[in-house]
């Protein structure tokens, strides 16, 4: 089944990093192997650039072999067009919990280390945190699946 994945190109107005490009199309280019990219972001930051590999989601609706189709707003979030980057095979799901009181995160009910998470997911760790409100005091827990498109990606 199609269904459209939104990718935020500017980290939102919770954020650490509120406003500031987050680079995901780019990653996700540089995951899928496109080698334009790939020196592109390496040029541009002279270090180890994290690829994007999967996404996280809250719900329960993507099954492997699901196409993403992945957009972007060409202007201010839902209140300009949106403009399709790519599409791509969803080839792994896995379920995905932080836990309200100890922030814990589980994997397919598996207690995991956020470090490898973050990293593919393109985020550092101190983005991650606050990308999910780990860093907030009235932190609900979270609830949701991470959608894979790197075969290689495995929890």
């Amino acid at each position: 089944m199609k269904r459209v994945l939104m990718v935020s190109k500017f980290f939102l107005k919770d954020h650490i990093r509120a406003g500031e490009e987050t680079l995901f199309l780019e990653k996700i280019d540089y995951c899928l192997g496109d080698s334009g990219t790939r020196l592109g972001l390496e040029t541009l930051y002279g270090k180890k650039v994290w690829s994007k590999g999967h996404t996280i989601r809250s719900g329960d609706r993507w099954n492997a072999g699901d196409i993403a189709i992945i957009k972007i707003w060409t202007g201010k979030p839902y209140c300009s067009p949106q403009q399709v980057i790519r599409e791509v095979e969803v080839k792994k799901v896995f379920t995905f919990d932080i836990m309200k009181e100890t922030k814990n995160v589980y994997i397919n009910d598996i207690i995991r280390s956020e470090l490898f998470v973050h990293r593919n997911d393109g985020l550092s760790y101190n983005d991650f945190v606050s990308w999910f409100g780990l860093d907030k005091k009235n932190f609900k827990g979270f609830t949701g699946q991470i959608i894979c498109w790197d075969q290689s990606i495995n929890y």
